[in-house]
C-alpha cells in the first residue's frame, strides 16, 4: 500500500519539493524486502524527477510523528 501525506499532496500538484510516502509491503521472503523498497524508490524518483522519501510506518518511533501521518494521510495504491 502507498499512501501520500497531505502537504505532499499540494507539492505533487504544483511540483515544487521532494515527497514523501508511506508504504507497506505485502509479506516478502527474507531478503526481497530491500530489492522491493529500493525499486520502489528509484521507480518514484524516476517517474516525479525528484527526491522521495519512502516511510515505513511501522519503523516509525516518533508518536508525534505517527499521529501527523496517521491523520493526514491518503491511499494512492492499494494492491
Amino acid at each position: 500500500m502507498i499512501r501520500l501525506v497531505e502537504q505532499n499532496i499540494e507539492a505533487v500538484r504544483e511540483l515544487r519539493s521532494d515527497l514523501d510516502f508511506l508504504v507497506e509491503f505485502k509479506p516478502l521472503k527474507e531478503g526481497e524486502y530491500a530489492n522491493a523498497y529500493f525499486g520502489l524508490l528509484e521507480a518514484i524518483e524516476d517517474l516525479f524527477d525528484r527526491h522521495v522519501d519512502l516511510v515505513m510506518p511501522r519503523a516509525v518511533t516518533n508518536r508525534y510523528f505517527l499521529e501527523a501521518i496517521n491523520s493526514s494521510r491518503e491511499v494512492l495504491y492499494a494492491a
